[in-house]
């Protein structure tokens, strides 16, 4: 062996002592926004434990307030097993006064399930009611990143991050956002049908012929809006550039469409949430 191979197999284990120690990682340094992503969320599904917290908030019509405010937290165990409780809503932003907020507030009803991860989705495990259970699915961070792993979308990198972090923005194609959306609301519904079949012997007859109607109402009011939809939302991945794992996943989906008088409306749902790894 001569001296100059010698010398680089010293020269290299001493960068990978260096970097060892340091903690920094080579691949995510020079891997591409898409390959980060898939790394992370690999990285994410593949944890055994971790917990997070997070908040949403909805706008209607480019207000500038926001009219609803939900708060949620959610703890992984066992690789599989997740466990969310959160309050809905946290606030309702109205022309009240603070008094009235808050007594709202704390009024309002918090709300739990648990979930298992099976054959690729997460099932619910506890009694929840179907309603509470799509409310806290709808907001499930692991259950948002495995669906747009599979969605066309544009991923690129943000400047400007924090030292020892990078930023992905992911920008989901508005055919496969509005698909994705038309399925969870969709989900929602039918959870809100079982629901009122659960119940259909505590009502009277005349109970369940107006609870049915109302449904039926609602059903065909969401697929009128949603036929003709257009939805757009752009997600932001904040990663630890050594563990690769994400530490904030914030979005921003905006939809607008016509309701039954054909006026435009439009919606904006902001969500973010910090993981505890």
């Amino acid at each position: 062996m001569t001296y100059g191979v010698l010398k680089l197999r010293s020269w290299i284990s001493v960068v990978a002592l260096c970097c060892l120690l340091s903690g920094c990682n080579l691949f995510s340094a020079n891997a591409s926004p898409e390959e980060q992503f898939q790394v992370s969320v690999s990285g994410l599904a593949g944890s055994e434990a971790f917990s997070f917290v997070g908040k949403a908030a909805l706008r209607r019509n480019e207000q500038r307030q926001f009219e609803q405010h939900f708060s949620y937290e959610g703890q992984l165990t066992n690789h599989d097993e997740l466990a969310m409780q959160s309050t809905l809503p946290v606030q309702t932003a109205t022309k009240a006064s603070v008094s009235v907020v808050k007594k709202e507030k704390n009024s309002s009803n918090p709300i739990s399930a648990d979930f298992r991860r099976m054959n690729g989705g997460w099932i619910h495990t506890s009694n929840a009611g179907k309603q509470a259970v799509q409310a806290l699915v709808r907001f499930n961070p692991l259950d948002q990143l495995e669906e747009i792993s599979g969605l066309t979308k544009t991923i690129t990198e943000e400047v400007g991050a924090s030292r020892g972090t990078r930023v992905l923005r992911i920008e989901l194609n508005s055919e496969d956002a509005h698909k994705w959306l038309v399925k969870q609301l969709s989900r929602e519904m039918d959870g809100l049908r079982e629901e009122l079949d659960k119940q259909q012997t505590t009502y009277s007859l005349k109970v369940r012929s107006e609870l049915e109607s109302i449904w039926q109402q609602g059903d065909k009011q969401l697929q009128t809006m949603l036929k003709q939809a257009k939805v757009g939302t752009v997600y932001h991945m904040t990663i630890d550039s050594r563990s690769d794992l994400p530490l904030r996943l914030t979005s921003e989906s905006k939809m607008s469409y016509l309701d039954l008088e054909g006026n435009e409306q439009s919606e904006t749902v902001v969500n973010d949430v910090t993981f505890q790894l």
